[in-house]
């Protein structure tokens, strides 16, 4: 898996460490998820297919503080995460624009080749509130 600079996974599993290290990275990791601290946790399943802890990670690093505050803010003002809303008067489908990069994503993970497009459809939406939870 590809950390970005500054980040660090061996503090994944410690709350305190993760709380010490978002200070000195001044928030830039945002929130701390439950996904990183619920201690024993292998995986998680989605349609009958485990997506490990460590896949969740890396998507949650993936999307930054940016993306799980844009899925974040996206259900708590329209209920869901693949919402269609209007910005300026022009639609904006979550799930053919930030959907599809996640779906993207989820693609080039190993344990997800198996999965077809419609079983990414199923799914991304689950595995991003797994998430932002």
């Amino acid at each position: 898996m590809k950390v970005p600079e500054g980040y660090f996974m061996s503090v994944a599993c410690n709350k305190e460490a993760m709380v010490e290290h978002d200070k000195k990275m001044k928030g830039v990791f945002g929130p701390h998820y439950p996904l990183f601290i619920t201690p024993g946790l292998v995986g998680i399943e989605f349609d009958n297919m485990i997506l490990s802890k460590e896949s969740m990670e890396e998507l949650a690093i993936w999307l930054g503080s940016d993306g799980i505050q844009f899925f974040k803010k996206t259900k708590e003002e329209h209920g869901r995460i693949d919402a269609v809303f209007s910005e300026g008067g022009i639609p904006h489908p979550v799930h053919l624009r930030e959907g599809m990069q996640v779906r993207n994503f989820l693609r080039g993970l190993d344990e997800c080749q198996e999965w077809d497009a419609h079983k990414l459809d199923d799914n991304w939406v689950d595995i991003i509130e797994t998430i932002i939870l």
